[in-house]
C-alpha cells in the first residue's frame, strides 16, 4: 500500500468483488462508456485472467483505477512487431494497461501514485522490464504525458 498526501493505493482482490460496478463508472468516466464491462472486472477480480486490479482511495473513496499484467510470450511476439521496432529483452515483462481518475481529482497526484505502485506489484511479481499504454490524446496534462515522466516513450 502507497500513501501520497491523503491518497491510498491498494491491490483489488476476489472480497472486493462488491466495488465491480464502482470500478465500471469510473473507467466509463475516464476512458469512455463500455471500456470495460462489469463481467470483465469480475472475472480480474476472481483471478480468472492475467489482469490484476489497483484502486486508488481518498477518504475511503475509490477516486482511481489501474489495470496492470504481466506479458506472455505471444504478446511479447507481438508487441515486438507491431508497437515497438525494437526487440524487448527475453525477461518477465509487466505492462501498465489502463488507468482511470475521476474527473474531479485528476491534477493531484492520484495517477502518479498508481504508475509508481502498478511497478511495484509488478516488481514483486517478477518483472524487470516494464511497458505502458495510453491514447495519444496530443493533451499537455494527458496519461501519455504522465508516462513520458517516468521515461516511458
Amino acid at each position: 500500500m502507497k500513501r501520497n498526501n491523503q491518497v491510498r493505493i491498494i491491490k483489488l482482490f476476489p472480497k472486493d468483488i462488491v466495488l465491480a460496478k464502482e470500478i465500471v463508472e469510473i473507467f466509463s468516466e475516464s476512458l469512455g462508456f463500455n471500456y470495460i464491462t462489469r463481467k470483465e472486472i469480475t472475472n480480474i477480480l476472481n483471478n480468472k485472467t492475467d489482469k490484476i486490479l489497483l484502486a486508488a482511495f481518498m477518504n475511503h473513496n475509490m477516486v482511481g483505477v489501474r489495470i496492470i499484467k504481466i506479458l506472455n510470450q505471444k504478446e511479447i511476439n507481438d508487441f515486438n512487431q507491431v508497437i515497438k521496432p525494437q526487440k524487448l529483452p527475453h525477461h518477465k515483462i509487466g505492462m501498465l494497461v489502463s488507468s482511470a481518475v475521476r474527473k474531479c481529482f485528476r491534477q493531484q497526484g492520484i495517477g502518479t501514485s498508481m504508475i509508481y505502485e502498478g511497478i511495484k506489484e509488478l516488481k514483486k511479481m517478477g518483472c524487470s522490464v516494464y511497458v505502458a499504454t495510453a491514447w495519444d490524446s496530443g493533451q499537455q496534462k494527458s496519461s501519455t504525458a504522465l508516462l513520458e515522466k517516468f521515461n516511458f516513450k
